[in-house]
This record gives structure tokens, C-alpha cells and sequence, in this order.
């Protein structure tokens, strides 16, 4: 016994001393050289800190756009892998229990980790599904490794649908598509932080960090109620009525600020590639990735600014401004319609909208009944060169600058003067034959109605930090001037003329003074009975302080009008008048009022007022009716 107590005893001695010798030679002899890889063990993680993009606001500080915080749950196979048996089952146990995860399907990576360090397993929890997890490690009293959360941001926005052209959406990567999003990403986007552990003097580590930078925020010139009226008024048409699309436009003349800005139809913000609220789910599920791309970049177009199309009558205003600023007329003259206007070398007449003819009509009655042939008159006894000049003085051809994605120039879609014919002259003098942007249709008219001055179009204020501080503003920018204030007011009377008795009666509300005009425009190719009707019109006519833009593209009514495009309009500006502070101006006589609706001379109906129009003729087809009374550009 004594005997192999000593042998256990040596054995011990030889193993102490072979382990003193062993961590003698670590320490003193190559020391550094372990520290070194045990440092570079401990340094090897480099986690990133998420930065938080800004916010995008209305102009009364309205949270349009945000970024809210949220968890990535994470699971670390390799380390699993190589726990023990309990430390896996605490594991697999909390994350059954918590997040109702497959354990068998949790169990598989652990048992096959292929060297992964890293499986999201539910991205996007919210605070509260976080802590659900923290509260049962305390309940348990366990230690859970292999198993923590990412923490990062989610873009969410409030009022899903609205705004969703004026705003546009991110993708994964935190990066804009579309609408202001994409315009101002770079003011939006802030940059990432990290934390990661260094080595100083060679000989031990610190952690560091480097803070995230967050993102500044926008404040853009959209009011929300007005974006919300604006939408609503589309919303509402498209509950009675079909059509291909739909565009609206409010905008203050005096600055260029963009009030709303609306196409329909729209999309969920915070789920931009859904298509259920407009496709069944069957019809959706058979298309190709390329169709259902087509469809959703179609979807996310912001036609407002990107679409081109016929102004029709909306642009005569355009061209009596040119007419009085060149002096070629005062506004006394007397003009006559006859029902047509024949050309040379056409084998056809271009008609006016009333075959029978206006007959004689001062300037302000051609407006308000919308007559081709004067506008054709006035366009011949311009010239080409003024009415090209002009054209393109009031913006047509040309980008607005508008600060959103995706705007159309539109360039191509003029006349060269050179090129231009005189039934080219005489069809463009009312609308057709050229093209415009609703942007740019809106800038102009802005432009006749505000005293005479081109203004540029904006949709953000300014950039601010998350203190408050303005980085950068952006102040109304007057490009040029275009009319006098004289030919401004004459315009304004016109148009005022046009609500009161012309064709663009169907907007007047009680005590408001509004100034409008129609327009119908026959697409291409002629024949094809589709239209765009519109309506753009101002309030109130003694100040101007608010224009509107409604556009319908091929609406499925029986008898082209601009009658849906009025009610759209006079939806929008019956709420958004009173709300910014402009209220009726005129005394409306209440007895006068009940005796007219008595006798059935108003209808509150847009249906009833639609059969109306339909019964009596179109009462704005002042552009075109057939293929055989409009010239296109082949023939």
C-alpha cells in the first residue's frame, strides 16, 4: 500500500511539475504570442449598429413616414452544437414555448449547423414580443446561449394608402424607391454605427462603438387633410363610376407648394407589392414574376408627374394669355363661330364642339363656352412662331423640376416650329395634338391666375435634424415671368365667366367665387371613343389662393364630358375651403335657393346630373366628337 501511494505520489510531482512548466513556458517564454490569439479570439465579432432614417412630416408636423424599432430573434447553431445536451433543451424550450417555433425544425440546425453562426429565425418583433422572451429566462431562472436578438429599424407609415405616390416606400435595405422617399434618400438615409473590440497595445482588448448617424427629417408642403379630401373625392367616383386611372392636383398658385397630390389607383405604403385590393388572388397567383412586376411598377407610376396626355380645352386660357400679352388683342373684340373652320389641303373641317356654331362672342364667352373655331382664329392671327414661343414659355416641353421621382419632359411631344402646319397651329390652339404632364398643365395655369409669374412646383419645405434645426429650406422660386397682372385678371374674369355661366358651371358652390375650365380630349387613335376628361379651376377668383387639377382617364360613361372631372373638383373644393380659413364671400338668398330645387332646376346627384348631360348632348365635347371632325397627326 505504502509503496503505490509513493507511485501516485511521483506521478502527481511529474504532473505538477510538467504543468508548471508548461504555463511557465506560456506566460514567460511565448507569452505574447498566445495573448495575441487569445485577443484575436475575443475581437473576431463585428456587430453593426442600425441607424434610423428620418421622418417625413406634412407641413403641420403630421407623421407621414417613420422608422420604428423592432428585434430580429437569431439563432447560433455552431454554438448549440456544441453544448450540452441541457443547454440545447433550455434552448429549444424557450423558443417553443415563447414564439411557438417547430422544435424539430430548431433541432435540425443544431444537430447539422454546417458551420452557421447566424439563422434569423423571426425578423421584425416588436419591443413587447422581445421582452415576452427576456421575462421567461427570469421565470425559468436559465442562462439561454446561442440565442439573442438583432436589433434594427422598420419603415411604417400611419395612413397606409394615403399619400402612397407622394411618398413612395423602402426596400430591405433601408434605401427609398419611389416619391419623396427616393428623391431625398440621401437626407433620409443616415450611416450605420459598429461596435467591435481592438487590441491596444498589443496586449489586451477594449470594446468600441461608433454611434449610428441617424437620418434628418423632411417636411413636405402636403397638408394632410387636404391629401386626405383629395382622395377621398377619387375614392368616391370610383365607387359609382370605372375608369383606366384618375390624377389630382391641389397646389397654392402664389408659392408652388403642392397641397395633394393623389392617383388612382393607389397602394398600401407599408405592403407595396400587394395587389388584392385591386386583383383577385387567383388571377394575381397565375401571373409570371415579369407580369406581376409590370403591373407593380405600373401601380407604383406617379402619373401626376409622369404621365403625358392631351390637355384638351384645359389649355385655351394658355392661348387667349398669349393673345392679350402680345397685344394682338385687348379684350373688346367680337368673334364669330360658324360651327367649323376649313384648312387647305384638308379634306375635312375641324368643327367645334356646337355644330350649329357660338355665332358672334366677346373673348370671355369663347372661353366660357369653350369654342374651337375662335381659338383656332386667335392661333392664326398669332402666328406659329408667337404660339410655339409662348408654348414653351409657359413650361410645355420641358421638366418643371418638380421635386419628385419620375417627371416627363414631354419635349418630343410638341411641334418644332418649323414642322408645325397650319391645321397643326389650328389643333394644338385648343388642346389637342401635343402633349402635356398634369404637373406642368398646373404650373401654367398657376402662372395665368397668380398675377402673371412662372413658379416653380415644390412638394418638400425644408430638412431638419432630430433637434429641430434646419440643414436646408426651400423657398418659392419664381422661373420667369410670364403675363402681366393686367392679362392675369382679364383671365381670371374669363375663367370666373366659365363657372358662373360657361361649361364649367357644375363646380360653382354657394357663396364661392371659382374660376375653371373644361376639357375633353379623344385619345389616340381617333375613333376609339376613349377620352381623358379634366377640369382645373381656382378659388377665390379675387385672390387666388388654391388650384386644382382633375384628371380621368377614360372614364365609362356613355357621352364624353367633363361633368365627373367637375364633381370630383367641386367634392374636393367644398371641403378644402373652409378648412384653410376661405369661406363664402356671397350672400346666397336661402328662399331663392329652396324655389329652385322645388322646381327641380338643381340636382345634388352626380348620377342624376350625368343622365342629365347625356339626355341633352355633351356638355363639354368642345374638343372633338368623331374621327372624321379631328385632323391627327398622320393625316
Amino acid at each position: 500500500m505504502v509503496k503505490k501511494l509513493m507511485i501516485l505520489f511521483f506521478i502527481m510531482i511529474i504532473c505538477f511539475v510538467f504543468l508548471f512548466g508548461r504555463i511557465f513556458y506560456i506566460k514567460f517564454i511565448n507569452g505574447d504570442l498566445f495573448a495575441r490569439r487569445v485577443l484575436e479570439q475575443q475581437t473576431s465579432y463585428n456587430k453593426v449598429l442600425t441607424e434610423k432614417r428620418g421622418d417625413i412630416y406634412d407641413r403641420n408636423g403630421k407623421v407621414l413616414a417613420t422608422s420604428v424599432k423592432a428585434y430580429d430573434l437569431i439563432l447560433d447553431p455552431l454554438l448549440l452544437s456544441k453544448s450540452v445536451e441541457e443547454k440545447q433543451n433550455e434552448a429549444l424550450d424557450a423558443l417553443v414555448e415563447v414564439y411557438d417555433l417547430d422544435r424539430d425544425e430548431i433541432k435540425s440546425y443544431i444537430d447539422d449547423p454546417q458551420e452557421r453562426q447566424y439563422v434569423p429565425l423571426i425578423k421584425e418583433l416588436s419591443y413587447e414580443d422581445k421582452t415576452r422572451f427576456e421575462e421567461y429566462k427570469e421565470e425559468k431562472e436559465v442562462i439561454i446561449s446561442g440565442v439573442w436578438f438583432d436589433e434594427n429599424y422598420v419603415r411604417k407609415y400611419p395612413y397606409d394608402f394615403l399619400a402612397s405616390h407622394v411618398l413612395g416606400f423602402t426596400t430591405n435595405d433601408n434605401r427609398g424607391n419611389w416619391g419623396i422617399e427616393q428623391y431625398y434618400n440621401d437626407y433620409l438615409t443616415g450611416s450605420q454605427g459598429r461596435e467591435f473590440g481592438v487590441i491596444v497595445d498589443g496586449m489586451y482588448m477594449k470594446t468600441e462603438y461608433r454611434e449610428p448617424t441617424n437620418g434628418y427629417n423632411v417636411v413636405s408642403t402636403i397638408d394632410l387633410t387636404i391629401q386626405y379630401y383629395t382622395e377621398k373625392a377619387l375614392e368616391n367616383f370610383f365607387e359609382n363610376y370605372t375608369a383606366l386611372g384618375a390624377t389630382a392636383i391641389v397646389m397654392n398658385p402664389n408659392t408652388g407648394e403642392i397641397l395633394a397630390l393623389a392617383n388612382y389607383p393607389n397602394f398600401d405604403l407599408n405592403n407595396p407589392t400587394d395587389l388584392s385590393h385591386l386583383y383577385s388572388d387567383s388571377y394575381v397567383s397565375g401571373l409570371s414574376e415579369e407580369e406581376k412586376l409590370n403591373l407593380l411598377n405600373s401601380l407604383w407610376r406617379n402619373g401626376a408627374v409622369s404621365n403625358t396626355y392631351e390637355p384638351g380645352s384645359t389649355f385655351k386660357p394658355i392661348t387667349v394669355a398669349a393673345a392679350l400679352e402680345e397685344g394682338i388683342y385687348t379684350g373688346d373684340e367680337l368673334f364669330y363661330c360658324s360651327g367649323h373652320k376649313t384648312f387647305e389641303n384638308v379634306s375635312v373641317p375641324v368643327r367645334c364642339w356646337e355644330r350649329e356654331g357660338h355665332g358672334y362672342q366677346t373673348l370671355g364667352e369663347a372661353i366660357a363656352n369653350s369654342c374651337n373655331v375662335v381659338m383656332m382664329d386667335i392661333a392664326e392671327e398669332m402666328g406659329r412662331e408667337v404660339f410655339s414661343n409662348y408654348q414653351r414659355e409657359f413650361g410645355f416641353g420641358s421638366k418643371t423640376n418638380v421635386d419628385i421621382l419620375g417627371e416627363e419632359s414631354a419635349e418630343s411631344l410638341l411641334y418644332d416650329v418649323n414642322d408645325m402646319k397650319p391645321i397643326d397651329l389650328a389643333t394644338n390652339s385648343f388642346g389637342q395634338n401635343f402633349n402635356v404632364t398634369p404637373i406642368q398643365l398646373i404650373t401654367a395655369f398657376s402662372g395665368v391666375v397668380n398675377g402673371g409669374d412662372l413658379i416653380k412646383p415644390h412638394i418638400v419645405k425644408k430638412i431638419v435634424n432630430e433637434q429641430g434645426d434646419i440643414i436646408e429650406s426651400f423657398e418659392s422660386e419664381i422661373v420667369k415671368k410670364l403675363i402681366s397682372k393686367d392679362t392675369s385678371d382679364k383671365l381670371k374674369s374669363y375663367l370666373h365667366y366659365t363657372v358662373e355661366e360657361g361649361t364649367g358651371s357644375n363646380v360653382y358652390i354657394d357663396g364661392y367665387t371659382i374660376g375653371g375650365k373644361t376639357g375633353t380630349a379623344e385619345k389616340l387613335p381617333r375613333g376609339s371613343g376613349k377620352y381623358i376628361v379634366s377640369f382645373i379651376g381656382f378659388a377665390p377668383v379675387e385672390d387666388p389662393q388654391v388650384v386644382a387639377l382633375v384628371a380621368i382617364d377614360e372614364p365609362n360613361i356613355n357621352d364624353a364630358n367633363s361633368l365627373v372631372a367637375m364633381e370630383v373638383f367641386r367634392e374636393i373644393m367644398s371641403n378644402i375651403l373652409p378648412y384653410i380659413d376661405i369661406y363664402p364671400s356671397i350672400i346666397v338668398d336661402e328662399d331663392e335657393e329652396v324655389e329652385d330645387a322645388e322646381n327641380g332646376e338643381e340636382s345634388n346627384s352626380i348620377e342624376d346630373r350625368v343622365d342629365d348631360v347625356q339626355d341633352e348632348g355633351s356638355l363639354d365635347n368642345d374638343e372633338e366628337s368623331s374621327e372624321d371632325d379631328i385632323i391627327n397627326l398622320e393625316e
